[in-house]
């Protein structure tokens, strides 16, 4: 589980690119991946659009 307080953050995207690397790891594990923000689906959605880390 990740906490991160906004998508426009370098932190919060290099997090992310983090869990996600290991993501297959994770499942392997039987694990779930959750990451908690206080931004908006709105936010979240062009963050994710405009974003360059290949996050899927």
């Amino acid at each position: 589980m990740t906490f991160h307080p906004g998508d426009f953050t370098f932190v919060c995207a290099t997090d992310l690119e983090a869990f996600q690397s290991y993501y297959d790891k994770f499942r392997a594990a039987n694990a779930e991946v959750l990451a908690i923000s206080t931004d908006s689906v709105y936010s979240h959605k062009v963050w994710w659009e405009t974003s360059r880390s290949g996050l899927e």
